[in-house]
Parts: structure tokens; C-alpha cells; sequence
């Protein structure tokens, strides 16, 4: 509570002329628009105090001069540093470039804290001390060391010096807020080169920055440029080595065509030429681009390579090239077809890939030993499944993927100390793993991520310390578990994601956000297998854990398209469970999403899909607090967008078990509201949709539905295994 002097009993409040409010109302109507009021209502009370009039009235002429609440801490400050000598007020910008910054929408000014130690002379300390003094500034210990600190931002709006100063070096207070923030992002990314400064006017800019005295940059922000610096160099001399490389090509090309009386020596000068151009291609410069992401700057290499090459495309390759050039060759096609993928030129992309193949098929057999050339044949055969993958063409995936996985079984039986030889194998048997999964051969799939797991362990065992490794244990252990799940083998699957949880609960991992999707994953995955076996509390608790978690990871990546969809879903699984108010600012994005959504007739198949789940979220939560007329009608939209999407989807068993989840929800919901012939027809609706999955398929989320649609037919003869399995796994609510 602020506290006038005891002679304060005795004030009188004067009355505005203009509006006929006294002074005390006006006092109360500003600091209720205003959200720093209450602490800066003290300087106003004070000013007001001292300024009164004879007969002990407050005025309100002198808050008008004042410039209301905010005006009147600009004056304090003015009094704060009056008695100060020149050269300390003269200390005054420095002290500013230490507390003043942007936020991250670099338009709105803030404060931040400074450290003590970073005063460099006793006219500093003197000015920050008589703000102190003041209580201007605050002082206080942030992580065990001295700091002072803007006790109210109004300061920066209402004090000339500052707004004046503010206004002065605002293009340099934008620059040092953005390297501030993006210094701090490319350590959240393990110094990664792709979120370095570009070069050019961002990397200018923060360079002249570290020039200016006037601002001072910490070591993070100091390394950030030395690094971008570097980068920048090394691609200027890429570029220029690049260039030189084609110039010699061209020229090489135009003495060849001019002296056709040395023939023969010209062609191999220019074979000498192709291999170094595709060596430094397909090697260092390629690495290179995939580093900073710019994939496309290789693909039009590629093409000069390839026009470069069409000379030698006939039978008489192996006369002008060597066996490294015509690697060579076949990775450069190789790499066109994983840029014409990542683009979603799939036609492009499986012709170059076919090329590739073509070219290097033949030097398998003249180095059947070769890792290099069987690593490549491996990826080859793995893109080509891909895009048959995609198509959901299952068929056609499996010659591709067990193709993989024989020149994978190769590199280990040659190499099985190495660890791009492990490597591969175990992401080959993953392929096959997921390819099980969709065939729904759930004991396969079990056995193949079982092996990828093992493998990656091991690697894992030679480099503790590798992330990388560690996010591909975590993806074969969530593989298996959802294998396992799917086999009805519940309780194994809640024991890997503890397992999954317990690796990834560490404090440095905090730092990766993919490990952080893949936790929140883990954590939203057990939370839903936990609430089949009725024990809400913890899958509330797992629940809650897995929007922590996600969230993380999207302060630190929010433009991430992985993180932002588990993000949605995992605030769904709140959502269903009852805590969709767990986050009020999520709730109010979510919402805002799904709007968007609503009104976008062009909205894609995800974004639908989205909808309907958060359709069913809500019919859930409704089903549980008995309000059966909103569950109802929220299992009914649901129910129209998955059939929508399904006449539109090739394969019948997208989305089937939220699908399924659907018409349970309506059929309760009908059956509680006494409308028992639609609710029976909804049962068979149910029985009809799951018949031709529970045979194979034993996932809680397929069976529950399908036995609780039995016994709303009042079949008592079938289901009885599938109640043994559930049974098992502590699944016993199977009642409507």
C-alpha cells in the first residue's frame, strides 16, 4: 500500500473544471488503463504531495503538468541525477545500451538486466547508484552475481534523455536485439552453419555493431559473428573456386574441338577434368550445401556436370572414364533425385534415381567390396521404395526396401566395425518395419525394429555422448512399442516409453528440439495407452508432461512443421481428458487454428483431419461429464469428416481407429439419451468398420470399440480372445 505523509489526512482532492471529476477519480481512471500503475503511483502521489497548495489541496493543473502517472517518473529521474557532475551524466548512453533492447518483434522497446561488473568507470557507478537511490533502477543478484535492473519501462517512455537517446540509435538497439536473439538460437541449434548470419547486409550490420563503443557484445554474440564471418569467406571462395573450375572445363572443351589432331590426349585431359569437377561436386561442395541448406545451388552443377557428360553416355564409358568417375557420375544423379524429392518433383526425382542405379549397377561388379558404392546403391534403393511408399503402393515398396537391406547385410559382413555399415543396416531393417506395419504383419514388424534397435545400441555404445545416435534409439524404441501395441501387448509398450522417457529426461537434451518432440511423443503415446486402462490420473499427469515438453521445443523451433503438429495433437489429448484450460494462451492459439480451419474451404488433409480429432477431443470430454447432447453432436462432426476422408483416401485404414472412436462416442451418447435404434444401428456400424482390422490388428484402440459394439448387439460368442487379451493388459472397462 503507498503511504502519503501523515500530514496527508488533512489534503483536499480539487475538482477538474472540464469534467467535473475530482482529482482522486482521475487518479483511479488512469492507473485502471495503464498496467504499470500501481508501482509508479508513488511518484505521482509524491509530486502532487509537494506541489499542493496553501490551503493543502492537490491540484489538478499539477498533475496535468506532471504529464499524468507516467509523466511524473520522468521528472523523478530528472531529480535523481540533478546533483550528479557532468561526466557522470555524461555516462548516462552507456548505461542505457546496457538495460535497453527489443523484443523479439524488434518494434517494442523493453529492459533487460545488467551486471555490475560491466560498469567501466566511477561515473558510471555513480549514476547507476543515484538511480538505485532513487529506486529508478533496482539491484538485486541474478545467478549468484550483481545486477541492476529498469525498475518501471514507463522510465524509457517518459524521461527524454532516454526517449531521445532510444530514438537516436535505434537502428543499432534493432540490430543488437536481433543478434542477441538469433546468437541464442544458433546455440539452442549446436552452433548448426544453417542459423548463421547470411552474408550480406545481416552479417554487415552486426560487423559495424561490434565496431560501436557505445554497445557492448558478450562472448556468445562475439563468436556468433566470428563464425558467420568464417562461413561467409569460405562460400565467397567456393563460389570462386566453382567458377574456376567450369571456366577450365569450358576452355578445355573448345581446345579439344580445335585440335582434333591430339585427340587422344585431350580426352583425357578432359576425363582428368570430369573427375575433379565431380569429385569436389558430389565431396566437399555438396556437404557443404547441405550444411546451409541450399541443395538447389548443387542441382544446377549437376545439370552442367551432366550436359558435360553426355559424350560418354554410350557404351564406350569405360574407355574415356575411370571407375571413380563414373562413381562419381552416379552419385551426382543420385543427388538429383533426393533434390527433385525434397521439392515434390516426384517424376523427376525417380528418373534421376533410376539413372543413378543404371550407372552404378555395373561397378558393383567390378567392386563388389566397394562400401562407398554399396551405401549409395543402399540410399538408392531406399528413395526409390520411398516414393512407392508414399503411393501406398505396399507391393512395389518391398523389392526396393529388402534391396536395402541385402546391400546393407553386405557393408556389415565387410565392415562390421563401421559405423556407417551399422548404421544403414539398422535403418534398413526400420524401413522394412514400417513397411510391416502398414502390410498390418505386426510379428514382422516387431522382429524388424527389434533388430534396428539392437544396432543402434550397439553404435550408440561407441558414442555415448552422440544425440544423433541417441534420436535414432528413441525413434526404434516408439517404432517397436507401436508394434507392440498393435500385437496387444499393452503393458511391454507403456515399459519402452518409461524406458524412452527415463533416456530422454536430461537436462542437456533440453537444448535439442527434435529430442523434445520426441519425448513429448513418448509421453503422449503412454498417456493414451494408460487411459485404456482406466487410471486417468496418470494419464492426465503423462498428458500434461507431453504439452510441457512439446512446448519447449517450440519456443526454441516455432516454425518446426514436426513440432508444431505434435503440439496440436498433444493439446488434443488434454483436450479429451478434460484440461483443455491447462494453458490459457495455448488454449486461445488452438482455438484461433481451428477457426482458420473452419473457414478454409481449400483446407488439406491434415488440417481436416486435425479438426475432426479436435471434434472428437470434445466429444470425448462431453461423453465424461455426462453432457451426452454436446457429446453427441461433436461425435457427429467428427464422424462426417472422417468419412469424407476416407472416400478421398486410397487406403480404408487411415484415421480408423479415431474413426472408431467417433461412432463409440455417438452410440453412447445415443444410447444415454434413450434413442435405442439408432444407437444399435451405430453399433453395427462399428462391428462393420473394425471386422476386417481385429484379426490381425489387437491395438486397444481397434479392439475396445469392436468389443463394446458386440455387446451392444448382444453377441456373446465372438470377441471372447480378444476380451482375454485386453484382459491381460488390465483393460477391463468394457462396458458403454
Amino acid at each position: 500500500m503507498i503511504r502519503l505523509p501523515a500530514v496527508a489526512a488533512n489534503l483536499t482532492w480539487e475538482i477538474d473544471s472540464d469534467t467535473a471529476m475530482p482529482l482522486d477519480e482521475m487518479l483511479c481512471s488512469d492507473a485502471a488503463s495503464n498496467p504499470d500503475a500501481l508501482p509508479m503511483l508513488q511518484y505521482t502521489l509524491q509530486a502532487l504531495y509537494l506541489q499542493r497548495s496553501d490551503d493543502d489541496k492537490l491540484l489538478v493543473s499539477v498533475y496535468r503538468t506532471l504529464g499524468g502517472i507516467e509523466g511524473a517518473i520522468g521528472k523523478n529521474a530528472e531529480q535523481a541525477i540533478s546533483h550528479l557532475t557532468e561526466a557522470e551524466k555524461a555516462s548516462l548512453p552507456r548505461i542505457l545500451s546496457l538495460l535497453v533492447t527489443l523484443r523479439e518483434d524488434e518494434k517494442s522497446i523493453t529492459s533487460r538486466t545488467a551486471r555490475w561488473s560491466q560498469l567501466q568507470s566511477t561515473a558510471e557507478t555513480a549514476l547507476v547508484q543515484a538511480m538505485v537511490d532513487s529506486r529508478l533502477f533496482v539491484s538485486h543478484l541474478q545467478n549468484g552475481e550483481p545486477c541492476f535492473s529498469i525498475a518501471h519501462e514507463a522510465l524509457l517512455r517518459r524521461w527524454p534523455r532516454a526517449t531521445a537517446w532510444i530514438s537516436e540509435h535505434s537502428d543499432s538497439l534493432s540490430i543488437k536485439s536481433r543478434l542477441q536473439h538469433l546468437s541464442q538460437r544458433w546455440l539452442s541449434e549446436a552452433k548448426h552453419s544453417a542459423y548463421l548470419l547470411a552474408e550480406g547486409k545481416p552479417l554487415k550490420e552486426a560487423q559495424s555493431l561490434r565496431q560501436n563503443p557505445l554497445f557492448d557484445l558478450d562472448e556468445r554474440e562475439t563468436d556468433f559473428i566470428a563464425a558467420s564471418s568464417k562461413r561467409a569467406t569460405m562460400l565467397r571462395w567456393t563460389r570462386r573456386i566453382t567458377v574456376a573450375l567450369l571456366c577450365v572445363l569450358t576452355l578445355t572443351s573448345v581446345i579439344m574441338s580445335v585440335r582434333s589432331i591430339e585427340a587422344e590426349k585431350l580426352a583425357q585431359q578432359k576425363r582428368l577434368a570430369a573427375e575433379d569437377l565431380l569429385g569436389f561436386m558430389v565431396g566437399d561442395f555438396a556437404d557443404k550445401m547441405r550444411g546451409i541448406g541450399r541443395m538447389d545451388l548443387l542441382d544446377g552443377i549437376s545439370n552442367k556436370a551432366l550436359e558435360y557428360f553426355t559424350d560418354f553416355s554410350s557404351q564406350d564409358d569405360e574407355k574415356y572414364l575411370s571407375f571413380d568417375a563414373r562413381f562419381q557420375h552416379g552419385q551426382t544423379l543420385e543427388a538429383m533425385g533426393e533434390v527433385a524429392y525434397s521439392r515434390n518433383k516426384i517424376d523427376e526425382a525417380r528418373s534421376a534415381l533410376l539413372a543413378a542405379q543404371e550407372k552404378m549397377l555395373p561397378l558393383l561388379e567390378l567392386q563388389p567390396d566397394n562400401l562407398a558404392l554399396l551405401k549409395t546403391l543402399g540410399a538408392n534403393a531406399f528413395w526409390l521404395g520411398q516414393i512407392e511408399y508414399d503411393d501406398r503402393k505396399w507391393e512395389s515398396v518391398e523389392p526396393f526396401f529388402e534391396l536395402y537391406l541385402q546391400y546393407s547385410q553386405k557393408m556389415y559382413s565387410l565392415a562390421p566395425d563401421d559405423k556407417d555399415a551399422l548404421m544403414e543396416l539398422s535403418y534398413a531393417y526400420n524401413s522394412l518395419g514400417s513397411l510391416s506395419m502398414q502390410r498390418q504383419q505386426f510379428v514382422e514388424a516387431k522382429n524388424g525394429f527389434q533388430e534396428s534397435l539392437t544396432l543402434k545400441l550397439s553404435a550408440l555404445e561407441t558414442d555415448p555422448s552422440n544425440t544423433q545416435l541417441l534420436s535414432d534409439v528413441v525413434n526404434a524404441r516408439s517404432w517397436l512399442a507401436s508394434s507392440l501395441t498393435s500385437l496387444g501387448e499393452v503393458t511391454s509398450a507403456i515399459n519402452i516409453h518409461e524406458k524412452i522417457q527415463t533416456e530422454l529426461s536430461n537436462e542437456k537434451l533440453e537444448q535439442q528440439p527434435y529430442l523434445l518432440e520426441r519425448l513429448s511423443s513418448s509421453y503422449q503415446l503412454s498417456s493414451t495407452l494408460i487411459n485404456y486402462k482406466n487410471d486417468t490420473e496418470l494419464a492426465v499427469e503423462k498428458a500434461k508432461l507431453s504439452f510441457l515438453t512439446i512446448k519447449k521445443a517450440s519456443d526454441k523451433d516455432s516454425e518446426n512443421r514436426i513440432i508444431k503438429m505434435q503440439k496440436n495433437y498433444s493439446y488434443l489429448n488434454l483436450i479429451s481428458l478434460g484440461y483443455g484450460d491447462f494453458n490459457q494462451d495455448e488454449k486461445l492459439k488452438f482455438e484461433r487454428l481451428i477457426e482458420q480451419i473452419k473457414i478454409n474451404k481449400t483446407a488439406s488433409k491434415k488440417d481436416k483431419e486435425l479438426l475432426a480429432k479436435y471434434y472428437l477431443a470434445l466429444a470425448k470430454h462431453m461423453d465424461k461429464i455426462k453432457n451426452y447432447k454436446d457429446s453427441l453432436d461433436f461425435s457427429k462432426k467428427s464422424k462426417a469428416i472422417f468419412i469424407s476422408l476416407q472416400e478421398d483416401s486410397t487406403n480404408s485404414q487411415d484415421n480408423i481407429i479415431p474413426f472408431s472412436e467417433s461412432l463409440l462416442i455417438e452410440a453412447s451418447s445415443l444410447k444415454n439419451l434413450n434413442e435405442n435404434d439408432n444407437y444399435i444401428e451405430v453399433c453395427k456400424d462399428i462391428k462393420s468398420l473394425l471386422a476386417p482390422f481385429v484379426s490381425k490388428n489387437k491395438s486397444p484402440g481397434i479392439t475396445i470399440p469392436y468389443i463394446k459394439s458386440l455387446k451392444c448387439l448382444n453377441d456373446k460368442n465372438t470377441g471372447i480372445e480378444l476380451i482375454e487379451i485386453l484382459t491381460k493388459s488390465k483393460i477391463n472397462n468394457l462396458e458403454f
